[in-house]
């Protein structure tokens, strides 16, 4: 049995799960996890993250989209396994932080998982298994024509990892298998909602101007470490 609430999408809802499927995903993902050191991770990926104050406020608009059309057409039964291409960098990131703020990218076939991975030793494919009440949605129905066909599951953010391990390393590939609970989140009266937007907005600007000093910071720290480094081995040499 399906266990969802089966409530049509709004064309808004549809839009924005065709956004999130196209080039905003990066975007709206850092909506639910702002942390510069994901900022810069993205970034690095090649994803523009420069968003302006009025392109955040359009993103978490999109972000809210996204995450109530997982509640009102997605499936809460216990899933099986999910898979997802990764990294050992980002596996350790959520072995650390035990919860994961952003929608989470999942595809029902392994072998289509594998094409997300990085190459060498970061490879890493992540299996996952949802416990009941987490809510998940296919969305290839909703893509645009011509999309890839990903088998793609869309998790809800803000889940909560309750195990995850490495169990195995097969063919040039480090396997993880997890299990994603949802968290229990307090509901907060819209008034406050709207206080925290305003807030958000505000000080978004000084914001991204600390975090884009920090990554340059972080730039230069690696940089001079890769120098000394270097120097220390022509020395011994």
């Amino acid at each position: 049995m399906n266990q969802s609430y089966n409530l049509q999408l709004t064309k808004q809802e549809i839009e924005a799960l065709q956004n999130y499927a196209g080039f905003m995903h990066a975007r709206m993902n850092a909506i639910g996890d702002l942390k510069y050191d994901k900022l810069e991770a993205s970034q690095k990926s090649g994803w523009d993250m420069n968003m302006s104050t009025k392109e955040l406020e359009k993103m978490i608009l999109k972000f809210v989209d996204v995450y109530g059309a997982i509640y009102k057409a997605g499936n809460r039964e216990a899933r099986g396994r999910l898979y997802r291409g990764t990294s050992t960098k980002e596996i350790r990131k959520i072995e650390h932080e035990k919860n994961i703020n952003s929608f989470l990218s999942t595809s029902l076939e392994e072998d289509m998982a594998k094409t997300f991975t990085t190459y060498g030793d970061e490879a890493a494919i992540l299996r996952i298994k949802t416990e009941e009440g987490l809510p998940y949605l296919y969305v290839e129905p909703y893509k645009e024509d011509g999309r890839k066909d990903e088998e793609e599951i869309l998790i809800l953010p803000f889940s909560k990892v309750k195990k995850i391990e490495h169990t195995s390393t097969w063919n040039g590939y480090k396997y993880y298998d997890a299990t994603l609970e949802k968290e229990k989140l307090e509901e907060v009266p819209k008034q406050e909602l709207e206080t925290l937007k305003a807030q958000l907005m505000e000080g978004y600007d000084y914001y991204r101007e600390q975090a884009t000093k920090c990554i340059e910071l972080k730039d230069d720290v690696e940089y001079m470490y890769t120098k000394l480094r270097q120097s220390r081995i022509k020395w011994r040499r």
